[in-house]
């Protein structure tokens, strides 16, 4: 008898590599989806070809993608009996459903299987309630993904599946990032990095991606000292290891935090290096975002020539790419570059094309405070007001946002002598500036 190939130990009648290919192909699974963050497509074909042999712990995070306990694969499997197999067709009816983009016909398949996993079955329950949760992020229904969380944290708990933990926390930080329930987000963020700390281990890309979380929600959080420490440790993690998974994220949001704190030329600066990034890799849409970033952090530093330049470039090609907030972001923008050059009603013409475009988009209070100030010097075009008081009524935004719109809206009504409405606005904002 021959021995099996390298890597390829022996399962029964088939080597470790051929259990995982059959399991990845019912499971309708790729190599990249099974590779995930942690592998390359070309090693799990290595590995599946029997031409290398994971590490135990490679096994234990192919065999959790797979719904499996890594003894599936090492030992001599006992006859699936009828339960796992209706178990494993209820998973791969799941999956397919989800990879083929029926996120609501997915949930009640995901659900059955659960209901079929035995209950100390920890591996499967976690990841089926994982899946779960990322369709409920994907469908926007926020408190369900952390509801499917939080069971798949408590499932993790009971494994030494560690890394699947740190992800389940994170994501739960994501959830409540996305209901701006940013005091949340940073506990969850940052007991995420916790756990990390503990994996036998390091996975730097993981880390990059909760570093950029938490440095995130600190700067929603205002917490700007603290999010630019987060975010250069980052970069300095994303540069030491050679791996600019998040690069680009992060010297956007460390541009946004030296611009809160007032440092134009820092903000500027990571802002650029964002732009050649997303540049780099071919991502349009990011790059064209982060050029307006740039345009902002030009105005601020009174470079108005550039600050239109970039402004009007990137109009030219949102509009080519039909990226609609991009091109309402733009336009905003040069309103805000015209108005600084006296141009107020050319101002007010570009506010009124972006809200015509994004009408509820996250940058209204910024835009409505714009109008305030263009009101000031020209008047304002038939129904804008009108406009601005119905929007209003639909921004989701946060507290802050809230205050600082209605701030506006009060200081528009004053200036067209509608002190009723003015003093209603107002009150608004402060009741809101209490929340904050």
């Amino acid at each position: 008898m021959h021995p099996p190939p390298k890597g390829g130990r022996s399962v029964g009648s088939q080597t470790l590599g051929e259990k995982i290919r059959d399991l990845r192909r019912r499971l309708k699974m790729t190599q990249s989806d099974l590779a995930g963050t942690e592998f390359t497509k070309s090693f799990i074909s290595q590995v599946e070809k029997g031409q290398t042999s994971p590490s135990l712990r490679s096994l234990q995070i192919i065999a959790a993608r797979l719904n499996q306990p890594v003894s599936y694969f090492l030992d001599e499997p006992d006859p699936m009996t009828p339960q796992s197999q209706e178990l494993l067709s209820a998973i791969e009816t799941a999956n397919h459903l989800h990879a083929s983009g029926f996120l609501s016909d997915a949930i009640p398949a995901y659900q059955r299987a659960l209901s079929l996993a035995a209950p100390t079955d920890h591996v499967t329950k976690g990841n089926l309630s994982f899946r779960l949760g990322h369709i409920y992020l994907k469908l926007l229904q926020y408190e369900k993904a952390i509801d499917a969380f939080r069971s798949a944290a408590e499932e993790y708990q009971k494994t030494t599946i560690d890394e699947f933990y740190v992800r389940t926390l994170n994501n739960l930080g994501t959830a409540h990032y996305y209901l701006r329930q940013y005091h949340e987000a940073r506990r969850w963020f940052e007991e995420a990095l916790s756990h990390l700390d503990r994996l036998a281990v390091p996975n730097a890309q993981l880390r990059l991606l909760i570093f950029t979380n938490l440095g995130n929600v600190l700067s929603k959080l205002s917490l700007y000292d603290e999010a630019i420490e987060v975010v250069e440790k980052a970069l300095a993690l994303s540069k030491s290891e050679g791996d600019y998974y998040k690069y680009g994220e992060l010297c956007q949001i460390a541009g946004v935090v030296y611009d809160a704190i007032g440092d134009d030329e820092e903000a500027l600066r990571h802002t650029e290096r964002a732009v050649s990034f997303y540049e780099a890799v071919g991502n349009r849409a990011l790059r064209l975002a982060s050029s307006i970033n740039k345009a902002i952090h030009l105005r601020k530093l009174g470079r108005l020539s550039e600050a239109k330049q970039v402004a009007l470039a990137v109009i030219d090609e949102a509009r080519e790419a039909d990226l609609v907030q991009e091109r309402a972001r733009a336009l905003a923008e040069l309103g805000a570059v015209l108005a600084l050059e006296g141009d107020h009603q050319g101002a007010l013409m570009r506010v009124k094309e972006a809200l015509r475009l994004a009408p509820v988009h996250p940058d209204l209070p910024e835009w409505t405070a714009l109008v305030a100030a263009c009101a000031k010097h020209t008047a304002l075009p038939p129904d804008l007001l009108q406009r601005l008081d119905k929007l209003a009524e639909r921004w989701e935004g946060d507290a802050r946002g809230k205050a600082e719109l209605h701030s506006s809206l009060g200081e528009l009504h004053r200036l067209a002598g509608s002190t009723e409405k003015a003093n209603e606005h107002l009150s608004k904002s402060v009741e809101y500036f209490r929340k904050v």
